[in-house]
């Protein structure tokens, strides 16, 4: 086996397969299926199969109920998991063969209970079941349109039994030594880089990420191995054109994330702009509130001050006792021994100046809660304010960006249409050139010029090797 293509997640059962049975839309080819076949499926019918793993996706919630498994976490909607299987042109793999390969490499993906899990950077968790692919829902598309057999394989990664989804991290390297071990067990190594790769990775050295072609350009390519000069230079002309897009689609990408950046850093600024002068302001009127009663307890003071040293003057003859006495009885809650007792009449006199800054007090406490719940309600309109702001910047950036990816959705369009044209004209141009011209000279007779250039290539040989004797003598003649 030469490849693993390539291994990504979806959310689309029904376009992925539609896609797979009939081709591009606009250039539709159903004759490229050789067969299909499924696993964990009551049913061969392509369709019907993407029907009903999509209806299983969607029953995931009642999956787990009926399981017993609470529904927690964030819920992820890339339900579809494709990858594809390739051989070498000169291998002659039948069916069988094909789907031992893709049993085989549904063995290697997701977990073993116990197992710690968890994208890098994050808290890790404890895999609670063993759970992998053979278990759950499989189609598999074969196709003959192309110089290499290769059969795709679509999962459904949600569990048909208790819901659950597949863990599907690092797959790609897990199918990558799966295909270095499937490749020593028929017939050794092929594909010598990805062996380097994992031993790489065995050494714990980072593996740089490569650049993977489409399957629909690959295919569009036909033999990735005719280098012939004309065929290479449409390749790669076609695949600059691809790269210049390709880069225009990444700096959109990244415009875009560095808008919705800013818009978010903006409304923060705002926001807290608006929080800070809130709590000033807020602070500014409890102020206002509180020193417009400076000048009523200043008089209250002095009135106290005055009473008390009224009431210890009367105090000094009988008269005084006598009016204070009676101050002091006209008070409902006075006790009696107020008639008798200068202690007494004291502690009522000191009570009733004690409520008296009690209801100053709490006038000042309402008139501070007034003022602040007026400042709070303009401040809860400006509040408002922003968050329309917010929301209006929003949509009209959501609009933006959406007429953005539309204009670069019909850029890519018109360059498939462009690449699906320029493949059809060469390959056109190709059928139209004689034997000779379109596959080389084929012959097994030597002609002069062979027999020239043959004669070339073993004089450059023969010089090569003295040159090599004359530096070894040399060598030598130092050593001595």
């Amino acid at each position: 086996m030469i490849n693993v293509v390539h291994t990504k997640q979806g959310k689309s059962f029904l376009g992925l397969t539609r896609y797979l049975l009939e081709g591009e839309k606009g250039r539709e080819n159903p004759d490229r299926v050789a067969w299909t076949e499924t696993r964990n499926l009551a049913t061969n019918r392509p369709m019907t199969a993407a029907r009903v793993m999509a209806a299983t996706a969607r029953d995931q919630d009642h999956l787990k109920a009926e399981a017993g498994i609470k529904n927690t976490g964030r819920k992820s909607k890339n339900h579809v998991l494709h990858y594809t299987l390739s051989w070498r042109q000169d291998q002659d793999v039948s069916r069988e063969e094909m789907m031992q390969a893709v049993d085989g490499s549904l063995a290697v993906l997701g977990e073993k209970a116990g197992k710690k899990g968890g994208r890098k950077g994050k808290a890790g968790r404890t895999a609670v079941r063993d759970q992998f692919a053979t278990e759950h829902q499989v189609l598999c598309v074969a196709h003959q349109d192309t110089d290499e057999k290769h059969v795709h394989v679509v999962v459904n990664r949600i569990n048909p039994e208790h819901g659950v989804m597949l863990p599907t991290s690092n797959d790609f390297k897990r199918l990558s030594r799966w295909a270095e071990k499937y490749e020593r067990e028929n017939g050794g190594i092929i594909v010598e880089q990805r062996e380097i790769n994992n031993a790489a990775r065995d050494r714990g050295e980072s593996v740089p990420g490569q650049k993977r072609i489409p399957r629909d350009v690959y295919e569009l390519e036909g033999n990735a191995n005719d280098n012939r000069p004309a065929t290479k230079k449409v390749r790669e002309e076609q695949r600059a054109k691809d790269a210049d897009l390709a880069r225009k689609s990444a700096l959109q990408r990244d415009t875009q994330k560095r808008e919705w950046a800013k818009l978010s850093q903006d409304h923060q600024a705002r926001k807290k702009r608006h929080q800070e002068d809130s709590g000033e302001r807020i602070r500014k009127a409890m102020r206002q509130a509180r020193d417009g009663f400076s000048d009523d307890f200043t008089t209250l003071y002095h009135e106290h001050r005055a009473a008390t040293r009224a009431f210890e003057r009367s105090e000094e003859h009988l008269a005084g006792k006598a009016i204070n006495a009676l101050k002091a009885v006209l008070s409902l809650s006075a006790p009696v021994n107020v008639l008798w007792s200068r202690g007494a009449r004291k502690a009522q006199l000191e009570r009733a100046q004690s409520q008296q800054r009690a209801e100053l007090t709490a006038r000042q406490r309402e008139a501070v809660e007034h003022a602040c719940k007026e400042e709070i309600a303009q401040l809860d309109a400006v509040r408002v304010r922003l968050t329309h702001t917010y929301n209006r910047e929003r949509a009209e950036l959501m609009l933006k960006q959406r007429v953005a990816k539309a204009e670069l959705r019909e850029e890519w369009k018109s360059r498939n249409s462009e690449r699906q044209q320029a493949w059809d004209a060469h390959r056109r141009e190709m059928e139209a050139l004689p034997d000779e011209k379109k596959f080389g000279r084929q012959t097994t007779e030597p002609d002069d010029e062979m027999k020239d250039a043959a004669l070339r290539h073993m004089e450059r040989m023969r010089k090569r090797r003295e040159e090599r004797d004359r530096k070894k003598g040399r060598d030598d003649d130092r050593e001595r």
